[in-house]
This record gives structure tokens, C-alpha cells and sequence, in this order.
């Protein structure tokens, strides 16, 4: 149970016609949401994603530990191994 997903549609065709649908409270109370849904993206890394940094390029992941709210990660870039922060990575 590492993912969540939530979900939310503005309309839907209810008894053949097109109705407006309101926001769950759970969002707001939840603090999910502030006028509108933004939703925070946690992703979780693991050995053979590939990642995009923006000075190496592309590389692999080859190890990846949790720590605190990122994750250290072994980064091979063409032979050139690197251990860099999740923060500064792109998934692909």
C-alpha cells in the first residue's frame, strides 16, 4: 500500500442528461486541495528506472535507499557512476 489515487470529474451524464458534481469535502479537509486540486506527487524509486538530470542526461538507477523525504540514489551515466538526491531527478 505505497500509492494513493485519487480521482475527480466536474460533470457526468446522470438519468441522460449532463449534471454538475461538487468537490468531496474529504479533499478539502483532507488538505489535498485549495480552490483547486493539486495533488503532491510522491513517487518511490527503485533499481532500473531511468532518470534525466539536467547537467549528466540520462542514467540508470542502480541503488536507491530512503532519505528523509527524497531518496539517495546510485546513478550509473554512461560509466560514470554518481550518488545524487531524488530532488534533483526526473523519473522517465
Amino acid at each position: 500500500m505505497d500509492n494513493l489515487t485519487l480521482s475527480f470529474v466536474h460533470s457526468r451524464f446522470y438519468k441522460g442528461k449532463r449534471a454538475s458534481l461538487t468537490k468531496s469535502r474529504f479533499l478539502s479537509e483532507s488538505g489535498l486541495i485549495k480552490g483547486c486540486l493539486t495533488i503532491e506527487k510522491h513517487s518511490s524509486y527503485k533499481k532500473g528506472d531511468l532518470v534525466q538530470h539536467k547537467i549528466f542526461g540520462m542514467g540508470r538507477v542502480q541503488k536507491a535507499c530512503k532519505a528523509g523525504k527524497d531518496y539517495k540514489l546510485t546513478i550509473n551515466f554512461g560509466g560514470s557512476r554518481r550518488d545524487i538526491l531524488s530532488s534533483f531527478v526526473e523519473k522517465m
